[in-house]
């Protein structure tokens, strides 16, 4: 609070208890940011030449300038601390919302990312059953073809004494064939021959 001091010469005694700290004169503004000073009622100032009134009238207007410009200079607080307060309200209410959509967006990828656990859950499953599987196939498949190439070994070896057998036949067979067709040449040599010599002896006769 400014004291302002008041030259005694130009205010008597009564003149400075018009300017009383009662709750009359005193007018304080809100969080006390300055004072208004107010005449006492019924005050009734003493005869003073008229320099003193002057003087009075020109400091009391000094003081109402005072006010006005402390008074702007609070509005002008009161505004700055209004716009503060609205940016703190907006920056508050966008903090908010980035808090909403950071939560939005971490439930979000909190579902995806379980969505996920749970398809590679399955497709691990799948892949377990489906590695199974392609054993179990296989075990069967090493089962059949070893089964396949035992019995394949088996008519093989079925086939080669076959064929020995039936090649011995023919061999056999074509031997007999050789000798009755020499047989059967040499009895057509004999038979011509005695047909031959029997001709001769024909002829002679």
């Amino acid at each position: 609070m400014a004291i302002l001091q008041v030259d005694r010469a130009h205010f008597h005694q009564g003149d400075l208890q018009a300017f009383s700290v009662s709750e009359e004169c005193l007018v304080f503004r809100p969080a006390y940011s300055h004072v208004v000073l107010r005449p006492r009622l019924g005050y009734v100032p003493k005869a003073m030449p008229t320099r003193s009134v002057a003087s009075s009238w020109a400091l009391m207007s000094d003081l109402e300038d005072e006010i006005k410009v402390l008074r702007r200079k609070v509005q002008e607080g009161e505004e700055a601390l209004q716009r503060a307060g609205q940016y703190g309200l907006q920056l508050l209410d966008d903090k908010m919302d980035l808090h909403n959509k950071l939560e939005e967006q971490r439930i979000e990828m909190s579902n995806v990312i379980e969505a996920l656990e749970q398809e590679k859950y399955s497709l691990q499953r799948d892949v377990e059953l489906k590695a199974r599987m392609l054993e179990s196939l296989r075990s069967e498949f090493d089962l059949v073809r070893n089964q396949q190439k035992h019995q394949m070994e088996q008519q093989q070896t079925l086939l080669e004494r076959s064929h020995a057998l039936e090649l011995s036949d023919l061999k056999n067979k074509l031997e007999k064939m050789k000798t009755d067709l020499e047989e059967a040449q040499l009895a057509e040599k004999q038979m011509r021959h005695k047909l031959d010599q029997q001709s001769l002896q024909y002829n002679k006769e």
